[in-house]
């Protein structure tokens, strides 16, 4: 049995914000991505998700060079669901989020836009790399933080801000 983690060991109760932790319990590659399997525990329950990182990186910002053009990245992360597993993460979240909805999670998202927050090129082995993740629809907007780190094989979904959890349960899920 793999050594999971429960997604809330992170959570905070002197802050509002509801960050979760998922850890790598595998990972493969095609050509564009490298697809990290990530599971943890809530309430006894195993969730998780299928989480792609566009390969070939660079670092996102150059403080040196006040060069910024790499910062955005279209296509760069994608989410995949791994069925029930998935949608317990994602009832999860609703729960943690306090977003009331017996949610599913979309079989087809499409890849993320996302702000490379990293002054290295990414390492996919090794380090700790820091994204944003944009989740944009006709009347939905919402933003996360996506970080991976790779020295304890695990990957991070952050609040940006709490005013964002309605929105990202709803991009995420089935109608």
């Amino acid at each position: 049995m793999e050594l999971l983690t429960d997604i809330c060991s992170k959570l905070d109760n002197k802050t509002s914000f509801a960050d979760l932790q998922l850890k790598i319990s595998a990972r493969t590659e095609d050509e564009t991505y490298y697809y990290y399997l990530a599971k943890g525990f809530y309430r006894e329950q195993i969730v998780g998700l299928k989480i792609a990182l566009k390969k070939g990186l660079p670092a996102g910002i150059d403080i040196e060079k006040f060069d910024f053009s790499k910062v955005f990245v279209p296509d760069g992360i994608k989410i995949e669901s791994l069925g029930n597993e998935s949608n317990a993460l994602l009832n999860a979240m609703s729960t943690l989020y306090k977003v009331k909805k017996n949610a599913r999670l979309k079989e087809n998202l499409p890849p993320f836009l996302i702000c490379n927050l990293n002054e290295k090129a990414i390492d996919y082995s090794s380090g700790k790399y820091s994204f944003k993740l944009f989740m944009d629809s006709k009347n939905l907007h919402a933003e996360m933080f996506i970080n991976f780190d790779f020295e304890e094989q695990l990957i991070h979904l952050d609040e940006k801000d709490t005013s964002f959890r309605k929105n990202i349960i709803n991009y995420l899920s089935e109608s």
